[in-house]
């Protein structure tokens, strides 16, 4: 018979296959009788696209609602805190496991499931009640709203708007450094769980995976920059972005941790709604966050040239969704069906500190 410890061992092993940047796992944990503190790692998140944590506080809300979804598959309930410590806000959470009988929820099946697809979607209509399952997984979430488009045209702006983060990002020597650095070339290192992207998982063609591997080779970046490679990447995924039947956007009504937590929470509960209908499913949320560090003057590294593009860019992503001024984007996404994705990120064992 499995002791309280072995259950909790148990959901924090399956609440790790939350969502983190870059698969970043910024996360620890202690544990104290029944009471799990949860901590924020912030050295292990990009700190270009890292505005005051902001990336990493979402990746803590997708864990946190693992973890409260996960706690009844192990025969226990969790009652969550969230910061509390005012005084240590990399304190994310507090969560007070009980024995119980509570029922499991169907996303609960899905955590160790959910993945990132970035493969082109299939050109094949949403159910509209899908669009409602979304917008009711996340009621409970407060302080975030979800905005759905479904239009074809809205989505190629959307798309176009998206894309320019991968031109930015191949253009600025502190971005491309920090991309190409987190990339793992062997699937060794994939199942180890290690930091980083897993080459297989960005489904590039081989040349393109040539060129990533061999960017910081100063022959490689100026043949790079000749043939025009990062526009040709934006142009590449504008097209793939717009081959999504749906697109949607979570806001936030303050910048503050706690609202950021709150975006992950829903950014999770909708994935794992859409896992739950066999949907592909893509966050491509990077130029909302260097639209934050441009607005609060906090762009170190980027390139002024670029300001304006991606302020354009955020722009036309709030308006194409219908967001007012007060929204603040936190997370977007791509989803429809797709042919199964050729690789998924592993993770490591919960860090568990005593």
């Amino acid at each position: 018979m499995k002791t309280l410890p072995d259950k909790i061992q148990e959901v924090l092993e399956t609440a790790v296959w939350a969502p983190s940047g870059d698969n970043s796992q910024p996360w620890s944990f202690v544990i104290r009788g029944n009471i799990v503190s949860v901590h924020l790692d912030p050295n292990r998140d990009n700190p270009i696209l890292n505005f005051k944590l902001s990336g990493t506080y979402i990746a803590h809300g997708a864990l946190i609602e693992n973890i409260v979804l996960a706690a009844p598959i192990s025969g226990l309930s969790a009652e969550v805190r969230i910061l509390p410590n005012p005084a240590d806000p990399l304190c994310t959470a507090e969560i007070t496991f009980k024995e119980s009988l509570e029922s499991i929820d169907p996303l609960a099946t899905h955590i160790r499931n959910r993945h990132t697809n970035r493969k082109s979607y299939k050109n094949r209509l949403l159910d509209s009640q899908i669009a409602t399952s979304f917008s009711e997984s996340v009621y409970s979430i407060t302080n975030t709203k979800l905005f759905i488009i479904k239009n074809k045209s809205a989505i190629r702006v959307v798309a176009g708007a998206s894309a320019t983060m991968e031109q930015v990002t191949l253009e600025t020597p502190a971005l491309r450094e920090l991309f190409t650095s987190d990339i793992l070339w062997t699937n060794e290192e994939n199942r180890a769980g290690k930091q980083g992207l897993y080459i297989k998982t960005m489904e590039l063609p081989l040349p393109a995976q040539f060129l990533m591997r061999h960017l910081t080779n100063p022959l490689v970046a100026k043949i790079a920059n000749i043939i025009g490679f990062a526009n040709i990447a934006r142009l590449t995924n504008t097209r793939l972005y717009a081959t999504a039947p749906m697109m949607g956007l979570i806001t936030i009504t303050k910048e503050n941790p706690a609202a950021y937590i709150a975006a992950g929470r829903a950014i999770e509960r909708v994935w794992l709604e859409a896992a739950g209908h066999g949907l592909a499913f893509h966050p491509v949320t990077g130029v909302l966050f260097l639209a934050r560090s441009i607005e609060k003057g906090s762009a170190e590294g980027l390139l002024p040239h670029h300001f304006d593009r991606i302020r354009e860019a955020n722009a036309e992503i709030k308006n194409s969704f219908g967001a007012s001024e007060e929204d603040i984007p936190a997370m977007l996404f791509r989803t429809g069906y797709a042919a199964p994705a050729t690789a998924r990120s592993f993770r490591q064992a919960p860090d568990i500190h005593a």
